[in-house]
């Protein structure tokens, strides 16, 4: 979602939160997911702090929403450099990081279906996600801004990162970036 909404203000999230604030951020997230509520058949990583907001959280109540667990030390391996991170900015990341885990604890336990990530791979992910849904696994089209794609199954779709055009590519978990909304 993060992407969808740097596209659409046409600035980075941090630029986003130092131009207008973490209200406006959280407001335009907000929007989002009302818009991708009225969807079907989508694949959405939200960030860290979307569906800490239970309006958020109702929005997708007819989804299967799956929360991806692990460690503040896991999440900073996999994110990298914090500094684009606007609320791991300021120094001491892993102790933000933290924080913002205890404090969104609460929201996170509301989430029906949880997968610990701790230390695994995008692919042993992509499996564990994949069996909770395997009953309902079939051929996926995904809506591109320019392109129809079509898998031949979901873990196609969850794994395998493929180039489409510009700068889209197909989503790879855990850090899923590729969304098909129209900008």
């Amino acid at each position: 979602m993060d992407a969808v909404i740097e596209a659409r203000e046409g600035r980075t999230v941090r630029a986003i939160f130092e131009a207008k604030g973490e209200a406006h951020f959280r407001e335009s997230e907000s929007a989002l997911c009302a818009e991708l509520s009225q969807r079907s058949d989508l694949v959405i990583a939200t960030g860290g702090g979307t569906l800490v907001n239970p309006n958020n959280r109702a929005q997708f109540g007819d989804a299967s929403v799956v929360c991806l667990d692990t460690t503040a030390d896991d999440i900073l391996k996999r994110v990298g450099n914090a500094d684009d991170r606007p609320l791991l900015a300021g120094g001491e990341p892993l102790k933000r990081m933290q924080a913002l885990l205890d404090v969104r604890r609460e929201a996170y336990a509301q989430i029906q279906i949880h997968l610990d990530t701790t230390g695994k791979t995008i692919e042993q992910v992509a499996d564990q996600a994949i069996a909770l849904f395997n009953a309902q696994l079939q051929p996926l089209t995904v809506l591109h801004p320019t392109d129809n794609i079509r898998f031949s199954s979901a873990r196609d779709c969850l794994c395998r990162p493929v180039r489409s055009c510009g700068n889209w590519t197909i989503p790879c978990l855990p850090d899923v970036r590729w969304l098909p909304i129209p900008l």
